[in-house]
């Protein structure tokens, strides 16, 4: 029998339960915003000081490490059953409705660990309160990251990370979809964007 998380894992993945008839083909993208790698994090006093201790005790632990997310078949939850797959480990994946409660019971101390994106422990991470352990980018990131290593450098090839963007529904003039981009584009090139953008 399979594993609980891989269970819900398919059942998301087949739309079975969306209400929408929505696809991405009845929409027009006009400009990706922002991209976020995703990244497993502990609170700051947890016993893991780094990934290799994580894993570790994953190893030796295997399926009692409780590890949150924003929900089945969110990005969190994909991201930690790759990396199960990397890793050779078994993790229990603990769903949330959203990222915040995720964060917020790993900070209870209820469970160890939470997989999400940067943005959704990047207030915790600069109080000092959550430490991340690794990212899931091909490159480290900046704005108070700089010491958190990739996956890549401790021998693990996972790249994973969500994105944001603007679209319009399908049949939009193409003079309006012009205008939109023209706008975006000189939007996301003020200095107090970038900066925005940049923590």
């Amino acid at each position: 029998m399979e594993a609980p998380h891989r269970e819900g894992l398919r059942r998301v993945i087949t739309f079975s339960e969306f209400k929408t008839k929505l696809t991405y083909e009845d929409f027009v993208p006009i400009a990706r915003l922002n991209a976020d790698p995703a990244t497993l994090a502990v609170r700051v006093d947890s016993p893991y000081q780094n990934l290799e201790e994580f894993l570790s005790a994953a190893k030796k632990n295997s399926g009692d490490m409780k590890v949150g997310n924003a929900g089945l078949g969110s990005l969190g939850h994909l991201a930690a059953a790759a990396l199960e797959d990397k890793a050779g480990i078994r993790l229990n994946h603990v769903p949330f409705k959203g990222a915040n409660p995720a964060v917020l019971d790993l900070l209870g101390g209820h469970i160890d660990a939470v997989a999400v994106t940067l943005v959704e422990v990047a207030t915790h991470v600069a109080a000092g309160k959550i430490r991340p352990l690794a990212v899931m980018s091909d490159r480290r990131i900046k704005a108070g990251w700089e010491g958190v290593p990739t996956l890549r450098e401790r021998g693990i090839d996972l790249l994973i990370g969500g994105w944001r963007g603007m679209a319009t529904p399908k049949g939009t003039p193409p003079e309006v979809l012009v205008i939109l981009r023209a706008m975006i584009a000189n939007t996301l090139q003020e200095p107090a964007m970038r900066e925005t953008i940049a923590k």
